[in-house]
């Protein structure tokens, strides 16, 4: 893969459920946004299981892209997906988290509560380091949540909602990856 962009070389974190069934319309989505991330030369890195998990795997490598599965010691009877193209073992649940947002950037599909629990993490986490972002939520139904949480008396303003991005499509998510990680390399070369 020679992809040039500026997703090459990078890497991605996808969270979404692990019960996804391939029937189901969010495989497809899953399937495409994987494919469509190892075209664009970015690493894959999720939670290395099965549903949605194993959909953004199975794109990303039929692409020839790698992928990078956390696993954890807690779900003994998961078996890893048969797309990675490496598993990292983590022995709990926290370490497998940190390993997951130590990514340049970051998509959530709909999912459950672990993909809630990624979700506020990593949005937690780009709020406190604006290094790290961005991140892009992939399906129409983000966008209600997150009026949601704004107007829920969190203290979410419009300053810590801008950092969140929802995508209606594979192409839009990785549109906006695109957009934002070559938005931080123009930054970086002009602060250089």
């Amino acid at each position: 893969m020679n992809a040039r962009g500026p997703l090459a070389g990078r890497t991605i974190s996808v969270f979404g459920s692990s019960t996804l069934l391939p029937e189901e319309p969010g495989w497809a989505v899953a399937e495409t946004l994987g494919r469509r991330l190892a075209e664009a030369g970015a690493r894959v890195v999720n939670g290395g299981y099965g549903g949605a998990m194993e959909a953004v795997s199975r794109g990303a490598r039929a692409a020839g892209g790698q992928v990078v599965g956390v696993t954890v010691a807690l779900f003994p009877q998961r078996v890893p997906n048969p797309y990675l193209s490496e598993e990292r073992r983590t022995r709990t649940l926290m370490e497998r988290l940190q390993h997951l947002v130590q990514a340049d950037a970051f998509v959530a599909l709909d999912g459950s509560l672990g993909t809630v629990t990624e979700f506020f993490l990593v949005w937690n986490h780009i709020f406190l380091d604006r290094s790290h972002g961005p991140l892009v939520c992939l399906g129409e139904s983000w966008r209600e949540r997150l009026r949601v949480l704004g107007g829920s008396g969190f203290g979410i303003g419009s300053d810590v909602r801008a950092l969140v991005r929802v995508a209606a499509d594979p192409a839009e998510a990785v549109r906006m990856l695109e957009e934002a990680m070559g938005a931080a390399i123009k930054a970086e070369g002009a602060g250089g």
